[in-house]
């Protein structure tokens, strides 16, 4: 049983770099997901502006 303890390390080790890959990832998506929502909050005041005109000019 003494080798199970070496493998645990050893796939711990090898486990690093994709959790870190992961982690990148996360973040990078994390990011994109917040430009996103600022993106559809401009497109909802930018709307909203325009709504607002066009009512403007209808009255």
């Amino acid at each position: 049983m003494s080798g199970t303890s070496g493998t645990t390390r050893s796939e711990d080790q090898s486990a690093a770099p994709t959790k870190q890959f992961i982690q990148r990832h996360n973040t990078e998506l994390e990011e994109a997901f917040q430009e996103a929502e600022r993106t559809v909050e401009s497109g909802k005041t930018r709307f909203a502006n325009a709504e607002e005109m066009l009512n403007s000019l209808a009255i």
